[in-house]
């Protein structure tokens, strides 16, 4: 039986316009939306950046500067970067890297920013925070020096961390609020010599201005000085 060759399929051809008389775009492809890039803040410093995710990053490129606090670059970042610092305090991303929340409280202190009062108060309170911010906390409030810092600071007198308490009566000893003098007398009886001796000095300076005695009936040892026993290493500033 014979077999039937198959007539190969030619390509179709179809009618093309040739590109000389095609009318002009025709072909072209529709053009691509390109937005610029947008860096927070080119230079630190300059003039506050447009979006509240942009000073978020800026805040944190200052918060990473190696060179001692500069204030200028935080004025001119403007108002709205004073709450949203205060706001970077309870952010989870901030505190999973310690060094620069402690760097965030730092810097809220060096501004004395009074609005941060609260949030430092809480997070001194915050017995799941590592010992060194609720330290850096502590000593924030004495920094800021806002009478309302009394507050903030009074349920401390009585923490179990040492560190903690001598930075209590480090920040009680700053602020120029007779309120701040009986929690200092409850420190000056603290059983530590590293605690008392803050309390103690502190409550000389309000006995000069008062004219009155106020370290009177404390134990011998309560006003004894450190001497060379090791003090453990606290977020200090005079």
């Amino acid at each position: 039986m014979a077999t039937r060759k198959s007539t190969p399929r030619l390509p179709v051809h179809y009618p093309s316009i040739a590109d000389a008389d095609a009318p002009s775009g025709l072909h072209d492809e529709p053009p691509i939306q390109v937005r610029e890039d947008r860096v927070p803040g080119s230079r630190l410093g300059e003039a506050a950046p447009d979006s509240i995710a942009d000073l978020r990053l800026t805040i944190e490129r200052l918060l990473r500067r190696k060179e001692a606090f500069d204030r200028k670059p935080w004025d001119a970042l403007g108002e709205r970067a004073r709450p949203l610092m205060v706001e970077m305090l309870a952010d989870e991303g901030m505190r999973a890297q310690p060094a620069l929340h402690h760097r965030l409280i730092a810097a809220l202190a060096e501004l004395g920013e009074v609005r941060a009062v609260a949030s430092l108060g809480s997070l001194v309170l915050e017995k799941s925070a590592p010992a060194a911010t609720r330290a850096f906390a502590a000593n924030a409030l004495g920094r800021i020096g806002a009478p309302s810092s009394v507050e903030a600071l009074a349920p401390h007198v009585a923490d179990r961390d040492d560190m903690i308490r001598r930075q209590v009566a480090m920040a009680l000893g700053r602020l120029d609020a007779t309120g701040a003098v009986p929690h200092l007398l409850v420190l000056a009886r603290d059983r530590s010599a590293a605690v008392n001796e803050v309390a103690v000095d502190a409550l000389r300076r309000w006995e000069d201005r008062l004219g009155r005695r106020l370290l009177v009936g404390l134990k011998p040892q309560a006003t004894k000085k450190v001497g060379r026993k090791k003090v453990v290493p606290a977020p200090e500033r005079s």
